[in-house]
Formats: structure tokens, sequence, C-alpha cells
């Protein structure tokens, strides 16, 4: 049965109502994570990574401790000013996560990973963090052919985040906003660390890459975190679209 996100709406309805494509896909893209969540939550610490300003995590399962990071100040001083009763915000970095040891048992990520330098060692510091058998609940686009084109034409403002021949390599690389991780290097760098349990695709998850524009998926902890596959190994540089 379908779970839809309480304030998804109203929320991105006052920032992108003018542009219907993103409204969907930032919408649905919500959706589709909260879906993959667990339907039992009580008592348990579910952490956000990548918060901005609370709107997803103050949603997230009411009897849970709620916990949102962001790296940016400005996003957590807003979160906290909203959200703050709700949610406990802090200011982190994903390479170095500021909590204990298998203090988490479940970790979302929404648009993030793609945004990452050093993917692998964002995914070592996360599976440090969550308890054993805990979850990773993370969503990344699919930028093939077709989600590039519709970028190109729909929102071309944002198509300099995904091709580093706009403003040079050297500010993609330190810009934030930018995705240098491609979706298949995303999904082999996971593996190394974390078992697939379940998978959702914009539009459906039945098909195939080359029509999706976003994956999402739900994994656990496997027991070999710490130690990272060969293949990652080799390749230790991102995969730059």
């Amino acid at each position: 049965m379908r779970m839809d996100f309480p304030l998804k709406r109203r929320f991105f309805a006052k920032f992108h109502k003018k542009n219907p494509f993103v409204n969907f896909l930032y919408n649905e893209r919500l959706n589709r994570v909260f879906n993959l969540l667990p339907s039992t939550w009580e008592n348990l610490t579910i952490l956000d990574l990548g918060c901005s300003s609370g709107y997803f995590t103050q949603a997230l399962p009411v009897g849970a401790r709620k916990v949102g990071m962001d790296i940016e100040r400005s996003k957590i001083v807003q979160a906290k000013k909203h959200h703050g009763r709700l949610v406990d915000f802090v200011l982190g970095d994903i390479n170095f996560l500021p909590f204990r040891k298998e203090s988490v048992h479940i970790i979302v990520s929404i648009s993030v990973l793609e945004h990452l330098m050093k993917l692998r060692d964002a995914l070592k510091e996360i599976g440090e963090v969550l308890k054993k058998r805990g979850l990773l609940i993370v969503g990344y686009p699919i930028t093939n052919s077709l989600a590039k084109m519709s970028i190109k034409i729909l929102v071309p403002s944002d198509y300099k985040c995904i091709d580093p021949g706009i403003m040079g390599r050297e500010c993609f690389d330190e810009s934030p906003s930018t995705h240098k991780q491609d979706y298949r290097k995303i999904r082999e760098t996971l593996s190394c660390s974390f078992v697939l349990v379940e998978k959702d695709k914009i539009p459906f998850r039945w098909f195939p890459d080359f029509l999706s524009i976003y994956e999402s998926v739900k994994m656990v902890k496997s027991s070999t975190t710490s130690a990272p596959c060969n293949s990652c190994l080799e390749n230790e540089e991102s995969l730059i679209l």
C-alpha cells in the first residue's frame, strides 16, 4: 500500500510551482524513499544525512528518535527554527560523522551520494555508525541520456550540475551541487559494504535503466563493511559524468 509523504506537496508547490517536471521528481523521490522505511520504528534512531532544512526529517515516523544532519550551517539553522521541537539537528560532514559507532538503526540519505568526491570514505563512515544489521536507505539520480536530455530541455539552469564542460573541471569538482558520481559507481560502491533488500525506480521499478531517472534502495549493513571490495580499491577516483 502506498504511503504518501505528509507535507511534500505543500512545501514543493511553493518552490517549484512553475515547473511541473521538477515538482514531480522532487515529490516522487521523497515518496519512494519514504515507502522503503520499515513498518516498525518505535524506539529506533533514524538519521537523515543531507537533511537540508528538515522538511523530510520532520515527517519521519512518530515514535522514532529523529536526527537530521547537514554540512550547511544555514540549513541547520533553518531546520532548527521550523522543526527543532520534533527533531535533533546537527551540523556535520558525511565523511566525519559526529556519532558513536553502532549507534543508529536506520540512515536515510536522499540525493547526496552523487555529490561526493570521496564516496567510499563516506560509506565507510556510514557503516561504522550503523548498528549491526542496520538499514541504509538512499536515493540517487539515474543520469542517463534520457535524464540529461530532460534536464537540458526542462531545467536548463541545472544542466551545469551534470556537465563539467560548462563550468570547467576544477570548478565542477569543487562545487557542492555538481554530480560527481555516476549511478553505476554508486551501486558498485554500495554493494561492497551493504546487501540489497529492496529497490524502486522512477517512473516504475521494473523499467530498465535507460528509461529511468531515479533509483531508491534499501540495504542492510553487511558483516564486511570495513573491508572494501577489490573493484572499489582499484578505482579510487570518481566516475565523472
